[in-house]
């Protein structure tokens, strides 16, 4: 019984440790607020990563999907989703919210913005 306990203490509680973590940054930004953004254009994995940092939000992307993208410089006051479409447009992606977890997704959109 005792090793049960250990083994959970040294390999389960750093997981729960790590879960809730991730629960509470989703649950910290949950409305889409104004926050200031400075970005210059670029390769699409580097600066969509910046524009996270900058809104205060979670970011999922494929490295690989975005390869060769290169986004849009903006800066201002903007809501994360703004921010991340304005640097994605003409492109063949959008931004996407997450409606449980707040986590942003990046993904081809059906037609491409055509501006």
């Amino acid at each position: 019984m005792e090793l049960s306990r250990r083994r959970f203490l040294r390999r389960g509680l750093p997981v729960w440790a790590a879960l809730s973590l991730v629960v509470s940054s989703f649950a910290e930004e949950r409305e889409d607020v104004k926050k200031s953004f400075k970005l210059a254009e670029g390769n699409a994995a580097r600066t969509l990563k910046q524009a996270a940092r900058q809104g205060r939000v979670d970011i999922v992307f494929s490295a690989d999907v975005v390869k060769g993208l290169r986004t849009r410089a903006i800066k201002g006051e903007y809501t994360p989703s703004e921010a991340f479409n304005l640097m994605l447009k003409g492109s063949p992606f959008i931004a996407v919210k997450h409606q449980k977890s707040g986590v942003y997704l990046i993904k081809k959109q059906e037609q491409p913005d055509a501006n």
